[in-house]
C-alpha cells in the first residue's frame, strides 16, 4: 500500500469516528509538521503516516526501519516537550502484514537511533485485525 492510500484510510476511519480531519502540507509549513492534524472527542492530536515495504509479525526483529524525513524526529520531540506528555503526535506505519501505532512520547522518540524504532515500543496489529481495530478510540485515549 502507498503511503497516500493509507492517509486516505486513516481518514477516512477517523472521520467516520467523528473527527475532523486537516490534511497538511508541509510545502509552507514548519518542517517535520506530520501529516494529519486531528480534532474531535475534546482534544486534538497528530498523525505522521508511514508506508514501508517491512514484515513484522512472525519475525525475530527487535527493530524496524521508519524513513523519518529530515525534521520529523525533531519536531515530535519539540511538540513533546512543549506540551508535556498532554498533547500527542503519532506515527502509523503500514507494512507488508501489519500497522503499526507509535505514541510519539519524549521517551519514545529519544530511543529511536539511526530511524530504528524498537518493536518493544510499538503496538502492532495484524492487517486481518485492522479494518476492525478502534483507531479513533485508541488515538484519542490520551484526552
Amino acid at each position: 500500500m502507498l503511503e497516500k492510500e493509507f492517509y486516505q484510510e486513516v481518514k477516512s476511519r477517523l472521520q467516520k469516528d467523528g473527527f475532523d480531519c486537516v490534511r497538511i502540507e508541509s510545502g509552507s509549513t514548519e518542517k517535520g509538521i506530520p501529516d494529519l492534524f486531528v480534532q474531535g472527542n475534546g482534544g486534538d492530536f497528530w498523525v505522521e503516516m508511514k508506508a514501508e515495504n517491512a514484515k513484522v509479525l512472525d519475525t525475530k526483529k527487535e527493530k524496524i526501519k521508519v524513513h523519518y524525513r529530515s525534521g520529523q524526529l525533531a519536531w515530535a520531540m519539540r511538540y513533546a516537550l512543549a506540551h508535556h506528555g498532554k498533547k500527542h503526535t503519532y506515527t502509523l506505519i503500514h507494512c507488508t502484514d501489519s500497522v503499526i501505532i507509535i505514541d510519539m512520547t519524549r521517551e519514545n522518540i529519544a530511543i529511536i537511533e539511526d530511524n530504528f524504532v524498537p518493536i518493544e515500543r510499538c503496538e502492532i496489529i495484524s492487517l486481518d485485525c485492522w479494518t476492525s481495530y478502534p483507531l479513533g478510540q485508541r488515538l484519542s485515549h490520551n484526552f
